[in-house]
């Protein structure tokens, strides 16, 4: 079973891509405090507002990870079948990705949602999925044409093993398997800025394998021009 390493949440600036503090406020010192009663008083006070202040902040914070828990059992109600084990997704069948991971009114896309599709444990299924649900002549070109790129420079790290490179309309991803971190670095670097054009919004998620190896899971947007809501 795959574990999940980490999240997909950073943006790169020239990519666009996305690899989904606590505060403490110290009692404020007194000015010319005119007797010893007035400092402990206000000491007191201070003492107290602090502690209302952690109070609060700690309270703010446990109803964000309530929202936070809520949101994602609410996506993977939505996303996964209703047999997935806990804390992972097996996508429903027949599900139309499309629909979900793009906001309907703005077009833009949910990264949380698509997060949790690439960390699907059926994830080699919709790259078959994906790769069949396309329309458009120009989608098999460009399909055609990233997977010529994608192994042009898969082959100048020896280390790097992938998956075919699956398009629909208007998403394509694949997976990359390597040991390294070096070999990953210097092939993502060089494929992903090989024609820009191609690629648009871009999320990487990162997972290690039992056998140790680690897999970069990769879903972009070729051509859109809309921003990325969580």
């Amino acid at each position: 079973m795959i574990k999940n390493l980490v999240i997909l949440a950073l943006v790169l600036a020239l990519f666009g891509v996305y690899f989904l503090g606590q505060r403490s406020s110290e009692p404020a010192l007194l000015e010319s405090p005119s007797t010893a009663f007035d400092i402990k008083s206000e000491q007191a006070k201070s003492t107290v507002l602090t502690d209302n202040t952690q109070a609060d902040s700690a309270v703010e914070t446990r109803h964000k990870e309530t929202a936070q828990s809520h949101k994602s059992a609410d996506i993977k109600k939505e996303l996964c079948d209703e047999l997935s084990p806990e804390n992972q997704c097996i996508l429903t069948s027949g599900l139309d990705i499309q629909e979900h991971i793009f906001d309907k009114n703005t077009g833009n896309a949910k990264a949380q949602k698509i997060s949790w599709v690439l960390r699907a444990n059926d994830f080699p299924a919709f790259l078959e999925e994906l790769s069949l649900n396309k329309n458009k002549p120009e989608s098999y070109i460009a399909e055609q044409k990233l997977n010529e790129s994608l192994y042009s420079n898969q082959a100048n790290y020896p280390g790097i093993n992938s998956s075919d490179i699956a398009c629909s309309d208007s998403i394509c991803a694949f997976s990359v398997t390597y040991s390294e971190d070096e070999s990953w670095n210097g092939f993502s670097k060089d494929f992903f800025s090989a024609d820009n054009s191609l690629i648009g919004n871009l999320f990487i998620q990162q997972l290690m394998q039992e056998n140790g190896q680690y897999e970069s899971r990769i879903m972009f947007l070729p051509g859109n021009t809309q921003g990325v809501i969580r």
